[in-house]
């Protein structure tokens, strides 16, 4: 990435935009009685908003600020709380965009996702769920185990699909599944070893079996899923039409 000091930070036709943000926070409370630190973290906002670069590098945006990795990331943590809220629908679709460029193996997958905000909803869309986060030192990484992953997206798809419940968007998936079972007995019998068995198709034997078949396994019931309309929401689709691009050999 070129030097960000090098740089104007505020994106060409945004500056109104900028100005009023940082105007309308600095003096919502009457003037003179925001305290430097407030307006700090109000035009350190400003930034993450409204610059035509990118900022989610820690170290460049050190440089240009001067001050230390961590004090940006202390800065990054308190405007996501506080002024760059997000919906779950807004994070998710954020998150599947990132998904877009994982790193995949076997049995994991990595996603790198340098925006607190988004950070801060999956996750706890992952904790409400029971979802685990595999053990990563780079805390900026989302790794997840392949079984987790496609119930993740399943919950994305409850979510995204507002009609639809956890319950509802899991049934949907499983009967979608049976019903594919006789045209991919390959993939299917990855997940139950006796063909009567894939009738019976339920949650628990989906993860299992995807554990055992890794992410070669997922590839396979996705192209069984997305024909038969077991996802219906777009980002979805597109995040799994690019999976299957990436593990053609």
């Amino acid at each position: 990435m070129e030097n960000i000091t090098k740089k104007h930070l505020i994106k060409k036709g945004q500056e109104k935009e900028a100005l009023d943000f940082i105007l309308t926070n600095c003096f919502r409370a009457g003037f003179g009685t925001v305290p430097k630190s407030e307006i700090d973290l109000i035009l350190f906002t400003a930034l993450l908003k409204y610059s035509d670069e990118n900022v989610d590098n820690d170290y460049e945006l050190s440089k240009y600020l001067q001050i230390t990795q961590r004090q940006i990331s202390n800065l990054k943590e308190k405007a996501s709380v506080k002024y760059l809220q997000i919906t779950s629908e807004e994070a998710i679709s954020i998150f599947l965009d990132k998904a877009n460029s994982a790193k995949l193996d076997d049995k994991y997958i990595e996603i790198p996702i340098n925006n607190i905000a988004v950070k801060n909803e999956i996750e706890a869309i992952l904790d409400k769920n029971d979802i685990l986060l595999q053990s990563q030192l780079n805390p900026k990484i989302f790794r997840l185990r392949v079984d987790d992953f496609f119930e993740l997206i399943i919950l994305f798809e409850s979510i995204l699909n507002r009609t639809d419940n956890k319950e509802t968007a899991e049934n949907r998936v499983i009967e979608v599944l049976k019903g594919a079972a006789s045209k991919n007995k390959e993939a299917m019998g990855k997940i139950s070893k006796q063909e009567n068995d894939l009738l019976t198709i339920s949650k628990k034997t989906l993860k299992e079996g995807l554990v055992k078949g890794g992410f070669s396994l997922l590839i396979d019931l996705l192209t069984s899923l997305i024909p038969g309309g077991a996802f219906i929401s777009e980002p979805i689709k597109k995040l799994f039409d690019t999976f299957k691009r990436n593990t053609v050999k």
